[in-house]
C-alpha cells in the first residue's frame, strides 16, 4: 500500500494469489470501514484509498480464500457506493510488521501486556507493549505513537525498537486520530486482561491556566472511558497521574474490580508546584470495589489521609502521611499479629512520626538500634513468622511479616504491649 500511495506509476496493478490469505473482510472493515461487496462475485470486497493525486485512487480488492489485488484507478471508476478511505489515518497498522500481523488476524485476543495513554498540551501519546509469537521466534515490541498538533493539521510520530518515523497529515485533528487508533486497539484487545494500564501526563508550565488544564484533562479521561464503555478496563495494574480525587475515581471506577491487583497514584506534574503540597482525600476512592479488592497500593507522592482503616486490607502499602499516631500503630499491629497474611508489608512515610512516641520508645520493648533506625520483632499467631517493626526518625515507619530466619542477629522476639497503659500515652 505504501508503494502504491507514492503513485510512481498510474498503471501499477498487483494481484497476489495464495492458499492462506492473512487478512479478511472482518479485519479490514474494522480498520477502514465497510467495503463495497460485489453482488456478481460473492466473497469479493473492495475498498478505495486516497493518493496524492486528486484524480486517482487505490482500489484494494479482496477475494476471500483466493487473492488480494491492488491497482490504481481513476476516481470516476470507483464502484458504486464506495467511499475513499485514508490509509495513513491508521497509525498502528503501519509502524511495524508485527503490528500489521496483529491487525490482520481477525477475532483473536491479542497478547498485549501494557497500554499507556499520555495527555499533553496539544498532543496525545499511545504506547503499547506486547509479546507476539511469529514462527519459531518470539518478538517483543514496545510501540509508541504520538499525535501532535502542527499548524492546521497534525503529525503522527511513531517508533519501536527497530524504527522511527513521522507523517504529517494536513487538515487532520490529532485528537480524532488518537481516538481512532485507541478504538481500534480496544476492539483488537477482545477479552484480554492487561498486565499494566497507565494514564500519564507531561509536565505542565505554570503559565497554563489551571482551569483550562483541568477541563482538557477531564475531556481526555472521558475519551478513555467512552472507548472502553460498559466492559471497563481489564488490567492487573493501574498507574495514573491526576489533579484531584474525582479524576482518579473516573478511571479507577472504570476498571474491572476482580482483575485489578495494584494501584499506583501520582500527582500531575506542574512546574513550580511541589509534590509535597498534593493532598489526596480518599473518601470517594476507598468506597469503590476496585479499591477494596486490590492487594497493593502506592500513594507515596501524595499526602494521603492518615487513616489505617482505609488501607488495612491491602497486602502491600506505600503511602505518605502528614502524621502518624499511636492509634495507627495499635490498629496495624493487631492486623499483623493475627498472622492472617504472611506477605503483608506496610511502609508509611511521615515527617511527624516521632512527635508522639520519641520519648516512649522503651514502651515498645527492647529495640535493635543503629543510628536513627529502631527495629523490633514481635510474636504472631502464625508459627515461624514474626512482625518486623522499623522506625526511622522523621522519615518512615514500616511493618512487615518475615520468617524467623530473617531476624537480625542479636535481636529478641517480644510480645507487642497491647495492654500496657503507656501504650495509650504516646
Amino acid at each position: 500500500m505504501e508503494e502504491f500511495i507514492l503513485l510512481k506509476s498510474i498503471s501499477k496493478d498487483f494481484t497476489i494469489w495464495s492458499d492462506h490469505i492473512g487478512i479478511s473482510k472482518a479485519s479490514l472493515s474494522l480498520l477502514y470501514g465497510e467495503s463495497v461487496d460485489l453482488q456478481c462475485s460473492p466473497g469479493t470486497h473492495i475498498w478505495c484509498f486516497y493518493t496524492p493525486s486528486l484524480d486517482f485512487v487505490i482500489e484494494l480488492t479482496l477475494k476471500e480464500g483466493f487473492n488480494v489485488s491492488f491497482k490504481i484507478i481513476m476516481e470516476v471508476e470507483m464502484p458504486e457506493g464506495a467511499t475513499i478511505k485514508d490509509f495513513n489515518r491508521i497509525a498502528l497498522g503501519k509502524t511495524c510488521t508485527t503490528w500489521r500481523e496483529f491487525i490482520h488476524i481477525p477475532n483473536q485476543n491479542l497478547p498485549i501486556k501494557r497500554i499507556m495513554v499520555k495527555f499533553g498540551e496539544n498532543c496525545s501519546r499511545l504506547q503499547v507493549g506486547s509479546s507476539f509469537a511469529s514462527g519459531k521466534n518470539q518478538n517483543s515490541n514496545l510501540l509508541s505513537v504520538q499525535y501532535q498538533l502542527v499548524g492546521k493539521g497534525c503529525a503522527v510520530i511513531y517508533e519501536n525498537s527497530l524504527s522511527r518515523g513521522q507523517k504529517k497529515l494536513e487538515s487532520e485533528d490529532y485528537q480524532d486520530l488518537f481516538k481512532e487508533d485507541l478504538k481500534i486497539l480496544r476492539k483488537l484487545l477482545g477479552n484480554s486482561i492487561l498486565e499494566h494500564f497507565e494514564v500519564d501526563c507531561e509536565t505542565f508550565q505554570c503559565s497554563m491556566q489551571r482551569r483550562n488544564l483541568k477541563n482538557q484533562f477531564e475531556s481526555f479521561l472521558k475519551t478513555i472511558t467512552d472507548i472502553w464503555g460498559t466492559q471497563k478496563i481489564a488490567t492487573k495494574n493501574l498507574r495514573m497521574k491526576f489533579m484531584n480525587e474525582d479524576q482518579a475515581e473516573k478511571i479507577l471506577s472504570h476498571t474491572v474490580p476482580n482483575a485489578l491487583e495494584r494501584i499506583s497514584f501520582l500527582p500531575m506534574d506542574v512546574a513550580g508546584i511541589s509534590s509535597s503540597g498534593n493532598r489526596l482525600g480518599l473518601s470517594v476512592l476507598s468506597e469503590l470495589p476496585q479499591w477494596k479488592n486490590a492487594k497493593f497500593i502506592n500513594l507515596t507522592n501524595f499526602l494521603a489521609k492518615s487513616s489505617m482503616g482505609l488501607i488495612l486490607h491491602f497486602e502491600s502499602v506505600l503511602v505518605h502521611w502528614l502524621f502518624f499516631e499511636s492509634k495507627h500503630l495499635r490498629i496495624a499491629m493487631e492486623e499483623f499479629v493475627s498472622g492472617g497474611c504472611l506477605t503483608k508489608n506496610f511502609t508509611i512515610l511521615c515527617e511527624q512520626i516521632f512527635t508522639t512516641i520519641e520519648l516512649n520508645l522503651e514502651t515498645l520493648g527492647e529495640a535493635f538500634h543503629i543510628g536513627k533506625r529502631y527495629t523490633w520483632y514481635y510474636h504472631t499467631k502464625s508459627p515461624g513468622h514474626v512482625v518486623e517493626l522499623t522506625l526511622v526518625e522523621s522519615q518512615k515507619i514500616s511493618l512487615r511479616m518475615i520468617r524467623r530466619e530473617g531476624i537480625k542477629h542479636g535481636a529478641n522476639v517480644i510480645h507487642f504491649p497491647f495492654s500496657s497503659p503507656y501504650f495509650f500515652c504516646f
